[in-house]
């Protein structure tokens, strides 16, 4: 049996999400990581970093909790140049 062409349409499709999807989360890991978002630091578990499940199954929720936690190191950040 021969695979429906849009089959092959859809499986290619999603093969390019997931790279554009590696590429922006590991853009977004570096980020938090030079800005001092580790695993030692208490926002690590907000950030929705790494292979967080929340970033595939509850998105709005894993982009909010990631810019708070963004924006709180950012904030300690600059109280601590301060």
């Amino acid at each position: 049996m021969k695979i429906p062409k849009y089959v092959l349409k859809l499986l290619d499709n999603r093969r390019k999400a997931a790279n554009k999807f590696h590429e922006a989360s590991y853009a977004v890991d570096e980020y938090c990581q030079k800005i001092g978002i580790t695993p030692m630091n208490d926002l690590f578990e907000d950030a929705c970093l790494l292979t967080d499940v929340r970033i595939l199954g509850e998105g709005d929720s894993a982009y909010n909790l990631t810019l708070k936690a963004i924006e709180e190191q950012l904030r300690r950040n600059d109280e601590k140049s301060n």
